[in-house]
């Protein structure tokens, strides 16, 4: 598809930097692989040294101009690239968020499984949408999922982009649907969110080289200090990283784990970015959603990589939710996924979360 400026959607401009150059659709990647499949070698950190950020990928923090949004039934309001409701009393502190990731542009029976998810999302109280990212190999996939996304979820939708998707299309496309769905949130541009005093914190793109589309958004040191100082400056009781990079952890627990059953023992490692596991700590962040390492998801842990039980409350808690594509992966534990997601439910500085996995997709005959 052709990337351009499109002038109906000055309203929006906040999820627009501009006029972007032609520039060719990154390669397809594979299929997501099964238990079968030869392991990729361990991805490492991006170099110190790298090219200019790409303005499609990260939103400047200093601002722009104010503006208010409504997002489902809540006001926000902001200044282009911060948006925040007022808190009331009786929710301060207190937040119910679903967490999509990896749904792997329009599979056979993606639209029915947003069905499912926007149900148990219902049922489950959530007032918040988190998609971190791993949803798009093909630019003509991208409008339909996004506008599956502002349609199936009613509450705000807060979608970032992770190791796959091309920036120019995503700011474009993003711009376009929520010209038409105000609920969809672009948190490349929208740096921090915040929701019932509770803050979260996007750190778009991905920061293992290894593991990065060509042309997709690579966070280098500049973007870490960015995000740093924005969790740092983050009002609310609790801040959330959001970010489809997870941290490095350590053991087969950890939600960075690569240890799908088919890989060889020295292949089994724990691949997160060192960089964000001590952007945690700087900045005494307890709480994070993150995705990528899918074999690894479907699990609670620490910032370490303990385990966190289901539906347990913990003042430390990382999830990443799995895979929400219809397609089969095997995860570490040797289980089959067809397709998870989770909640995180936030009250009081601590958190606990739930995980929904749904039955064999069977395609239609």
């Amino acid at each position: 598809m052709t990337r351009s400026c499109l002038s109906s959607l000055t309203v929006v401009a906040f999820l627009s930097a501009g006029c972007v150059q032609e520039k060719k659709a990154p390669e397809p990647s594979p299929a997501a692989p099964v238990a079968a499949k030869t392991a990729e070698p361990a991805p490492q950190p991006a170099a110190e040294a790298s090219a200019p950020a790409n303005p499609g990928c990260f939103g400047d923090p200093k601002g722009g101009e104010p503006r208010e949004v409504t997002a489902g039934s809540v006001a926000l309001k902001g200044n282009g690239y911060t948006l925040a409701a007022a808190a009331s009393p009786e929710k301060s502190g207190k937040l119910v968020i679903g967490i999509v990731s990896d749904l792997k542009d329009k599979h056979d029976g993606w639209s029915e499984r947003l069905k499912a998810y926007a149900a148990w999302f219902s049922e489950k109280g959530v007032e918040a949408v988190v998609i971190n990212g791993g949803d798009f190999y093909y630019a003509e996939h991208m409008e339909a999922v996004l506008m599956g996304y502002a349609e199936a979820f009613k509450m705000p939708v807060y979608v970032i982009s992770g190791n796959k998707e091309a920036p120019e299309w995503f700011q474009e496309i993003a711009a376009k649907v929520s010209a038409k769905h105000s609920n969809l949130i672009n948190g490349n541009r929208v740096r921090t969110l915040t929701m019932n005093d509770v803050s979260l914190v996007s750190l778009p793109g991905y920061g293992r080289k290894n593991y990065t589309d060509p042309g997709a958004c690579l966070f280098d040191d500049e973007q870490i200090a960015t995000t740093t100082e924005l969790l740092k400056a983050a009002p609310g009781s609790a801040k959330v990283l959001v970010s489809h990079q997870a941290p490095l952890q350590d053991g087969a627990d950890g939600v960075d784990f690569m240890g799908q059953p088919s890989l060889e023992a020295k292949d089994k490692k724990n691949v997160g970015d060192p960089r964000v596991t001590a952007m945690l700590k700087k900045t005494g962040t307890q709480l994070a959603i993150v995705g990528g390492i899918k074999e690894a998801g479907g699990r609670g842990t620490d910032l370490s990589g303990k385990p966190v039980a289901l539906d347990q409350m913990n003042g430390q808690l990382l999830v990443n939710p799995g895979p929400a594509d219809t397609s089969h992966w095997t995860m570490n534990d040797g289980s089959s996924s067809w397709g998870m997601v989770a909640v995180m439910k936030i009250d009081g500085g601590q958190a606990s979360y739930g995980i929904l996995r749904m039955p064999e997709h069977k395609p239609a005959k």
